[in-house]
């Protein structure tokens, strides 16, 4: 295992940093703050069930659509791009 461990490390590291990079468009991170956006922006718990449907829908329409980039791009571009993309967004939020 320690050989396997060593060989992969920098494989292994990048999946750990994903694995807790992506928890920010997990569902239970964005419940976290869903009080809050909704009284900041006047919604309702339908409208904001409506608005997360919405969003949820657009993610999976956008991922049929845009996700053999990732059977063509290098992870080299891609992430970084991604990165990018979650950034603006975050920025967004804000």
């Amino acid at each position: 295992m320690i050989p396997f461990l060593r060989d992969n490390l920098r494989w292994l590291g990048a999946g750990l940093l994903l694995t807790f990079a992506s928890a920010f468009g997990q569902t239970w991170f964005i419940s976290l703050f869903a009080e809050f956006i909704k009284d900041r922006h006047g919604l309702t718990d339908g409208s904001w069930g409506s608005l997360y449907t919405v969003a949820t829908l657009a993610a999976a329409a956008l991922m049929f659509w845009k996700g053999s980039l990732a059977d063509s791009v290098p992870l080299s571009r891609l992430a970084p791009l991604a990165a990018l993309i979650f950034g603006a967004a975050a920025i967004g939020m804000a």
